[in-house]
Order: structure tokens, then C-alpha cells, then sequence
């Protein structure tokens, strides 16, 4: 009789052995989706601040930065959104006659 009483115990401890095995994966996973989502992030931010740097250029206007700057951010807010990016324009750049 005694056996019998001890293995229903056994089922309760495996059940609540695998509840922490599946909460523990679980949270790893978590984690990498957060992790990856963080680095998906850098890059687009990283993109949109070297595009700006090209289009801004060594010489340019006020107006022009603010221009590219404008436009950046309707890109990064485009890709966050999941929707086509604008299409891209070249700022103007003063010529080097000198």
C-alpha cells in the first residue's frame, strides 16, 4: 500500500520539474527576441545616421541639414512601422570652385 501513495508524490514533483524547465526556456528565449530586436535597432539607427553624414557632406547650409535631418527620421519611423522607405533624394552640395 505504501508504494501506491508514493507515486502519485513522483508525478507532482516531475510536473512541477518541467513547469521550471519550460518557465526557464521560456525566459531565454525572451531574452534572444529582446536582444535581437535591441540590434535590429542599432542598425537601422546606425544606417540612418550614415546616410545623413553622406548626404550632408563637408559644406552645407542650415536648410540643407535640417532637410536631411527631416527626411531621416521619416526613414527610421518608415522601417519601425514596417511600411516602403521614401524615396531617397540627394541634398544639394556646394561646388569647390576655388
Amino acid at each position: 500500500m505504501r508504494g501506491r501513495t508514493q507515486s502519485g508524490q513522483v508525478i507532482v514533483l516531475v510536473a512541477f520539474a518541467l513547469l521550471a524547465l519550460i518557465g526557464s526556456a521560456a525566459l531565454v528565449l525572451l531574452a534572444g527576441s529582446v536582444e535581437w530586436q535591441k540590434n535590429q535597432l542599432q542598425q537601422l539607427a546606425d544606417q540612418a545616421a550614415l546616410d545623413s553624414a553622406m548626404k550632408i557632406g563637408i559644406g552645407c547650409s542650415a536648410a540643407s541639414a535640417k532637410a536631411v535631418i527631416t527626411e531621416a527620421d521619416a526613414f527610421v519611423s518608415s522601417q519601425r512601422s514596417g511600411a516602403a522607405a521614401p524615396p531617397r533624394t540627394r541634398a544639394p552640395t556646394r561646388s569647390r570652385a576655388g
